[in-house]
């Protein structure tokens, strides 16, 4: 993938192809990213062309492993858009190594340094591991990873590192598998014994009976000398224990001294890490499943092609050529596998909260598990259209104020709510057939709307698709009303009548009033947006009438005359139930 470096986007106008230089950094690590992802949300980080092509700016490394960032066309050169079940471009790794031999290779990666970090000392499964793994330092650092946990978590901010790790396939016998010897034991977890506890069992053994066999055994196996201080420190605890007394282990606590105790718990922690290894591997033979379900499955196919018996007729027709094949197991326990890290997004996904707004009426709040940094006090909003297009509405920073309506049946459930400024809030948008326009204009300051209510007001001006909404307001940024006596909390607010004309009216004084001049009020646009307004929340409108060929009508969901409403729609009485919390 080619990257567009050192340009910038702008919301204003709409980018264009020809503002984009020519590349000149080749991407090395494929980079995959969500179409809906917050950060990618932001303006700054999203651009359309005059051809209504979406830039993403996006964070890459170079061959230096260093970041980078720039413009990359979606649908352009090197770029591939694909669904999340598209399982495309995975490495594929044949495993062919033993389970000893993959554990040595991850013991020997924590010994990596800028003398001894070559990766062609690994065998293919750690060494693509790494391989990935070293990419979240630059190279100039000399820095080295290895297979622990601390590699892994370094990562973790690193999507293009992160992705590439879940993309690696590897194709090995499975931990539910494993040949099982006469003697009843596990050939590659007997393979284990020696890293497991061949350390403990040669002090254990030095320990109870003073075998010097077993110390120097030991101290080969970690490269120590006779006359180290871990060795001093053996020999020294080897003649406390020799002077235990014969009948110690009735009561260790009462029959040895304070020093000697100490001894005593030392050798038997050694026995517990010995035992406890042939326990682990007890458990892991009465675990496993494999060879038992691929043998049952393939007597179950056999059974289903078991020819008639006894001159019984069967059906010879050929039966369809997508007929699903039958499920069956490697008899060898061989399967592909997909990196852990590639499902922690399922199940610890981290992210914003976001409002999804459907075109049905539907609104839901989802609620990450975690909160992406710098997201903490931000809304993200969504609209779903009805032919499968997601319009990414913006994500909006929030105030939150003390609920004066607290406690109150219908306003007054939490102490605190949050408002955003409707001035910082998209006002033209335009994408997939859909589009919106509104400005806000108030002398009372009401530029803040609750943050259930802009959800509403997003999905109503997509319903409806007019250009010139005008709002009057809602509340300020305390959440009061200014002069008005319903307009708490952001969830009341009032808009300018619509006109024949589609004039987005802006100030004081541009409001229609339909008494006086109906004829420049359009009607059939007014009762959409009516209709729009009460399928998204409010359950409530005040307004007025007006009168045309000499009939009295009222717009819809308005049924009488309020005092002061000739001139703008109130809408009130929010639905509380409206939005509905999705926990991930």
């Amino acid at each position: 993938m080619s990257l567009a470096e050192n340009t910038v986007a702008w919301t204003k106008h709409p980018l264009q192809a020809s503002n984009i230089p020519s590349s000149t950094l080749i991407v090395g690590t494929a980079l995959q990213v969500e179409m809906n992802d917050a950060k990618l949300s932001l303006s700054d980080n999203r651009a359309i062309d005059a051809q209504d092509n979406v830039w993403l700016k996006v964070d890459v490394l170079d061959d230096k492993n260093r970041k980078r960032s720039g413009w990359v066309l979606v649908n352009g050169e090197g770029a591939k858009r694909v669904c999340c079940w598209d399982w495309f471009d995975f490495m594929q790794i044949k495993e062919t190594s033993t389970l000893k031999e993959i554990y040595l290779d991850a013991d020997k990666s924590l010994k990596r340094n800028k003398d001894n970090h070559a990766l062609s000392q690994y065998k293919p499964t750690i060494k693509e591991t790494l391989s990935i793994l070293d990419k979240q330092h630059p190279v100039e650092t000399n820095r080295y990873t290895s297979i622990k946990e601390a590699s892994f978590k370094g990562i973790a901010d690193k999507p293009m590192l992160f992705t590439a790790l879940s993309r690696l396939l590897v194709n090995y016998e499975s931990e539910w598998y494993s040949e099982i010897d006469a003697e009843g034991k596990l050939p590659k977890w007997e393979a284990l014994n020696s890293e497991m506890t061949e350390n403990a069992k040669n002090i254990l053994a030095y320990l109870q009976t003073g075998d010097e066999a077993k110390l120097d055994a030991y101290l080969s196996r970690v490269g120590k000398a006779k006359d180290s201080p871990e060795a001093k420190g053996f020999e020294t605890r080897r003649r406390e224990i020799s002077r235990f007394p014969a009948d110690y282990q009735q009561s260790p606590s009462e029959k040895l001294t304070k020093a000697q105790f100490e001894s005593y718990a030392k050798m038997a922690a050694l026995e517990k890490q010995v035992t406890a290894w042939e326990k682990t591997k007890e458990k892991i033979k009465k675990m496993l499943w494999w060879d038992d379900v691929a043998k049952g499955l393939a007597k179950l196919n056999q059974q289903n092609d078991t020819p008639p018996e006894n001159g019984e007729t069967t059906d010879t027709t050929t039966p369809p050529a997508d007929t699903t094949p039958p499920a069956t197991l490697s008899a060898d326990g061989k399967a592909w596998f997909i990196h852990p890290v590639a499902m922690m997004d399922y199940f610890t996904r981290v992210g914003i909260v976001t409002y999804h707004i459907y075109h049905d009426g539907k609104i839901e709040r989802h609620i990450p598990v975690k909160t992406l940094k710098g997201y903490e006090k931000k809304y993200k909003y969504v609209y779903h259209d009805k032919n499968s297009h997601v319009h990414q509405l913006g994500i909006y920073d929030y105030v939150e104020v003390t609920n004066i309506f607290y406690p109150h049946q219908r306003y007054g459930l939490t102490k605190f709510i949050h408002l955003i400024d409707l001035r910082e809030v998209r006002q033209k948008y335009s994408q997939h057939g859909l589009k919106y326009c509104f400005n806000v204009d108030s002398s009372q300051k009401r530029f803040f709307m609750n943050r259930d209510t802009l959800a509403s007001f997003f999905g109503a001006m997509l319903e409806v698709n007019f250009v010139d909404i005008s709002c009057n307001g809602f509340s300020t940024i305390t959440g009061g009303s200014g002069i008005s006596k319903s307009h708490y909390n952001g969830y009341h607010g009032d808009f300018k009548y619509l006109r024949i004309d589609e004039v987005l009216a802006k100030g004081d004084g541009t409001s229609l009033h339909i008494d006086l001049h109906p004829e420049l009020f359009d009607v059939e646009r007014q009762n959409q947006w009516n209709d729009a307004l009460y399928k998204f929340g409010w359950t409530d409108m005040l307004g007025w009438s007006y009168t045309l060929n000499k009939i009295k009508k009222f717009p819809n969901h308005i049924t009488k005359e309020t005092a002061h409403h000739n001139h703008h729609l109130h809408v009130q009485f929010y639905d509380m139930d409206k939005i509905k919390e999705r926990k991930k």
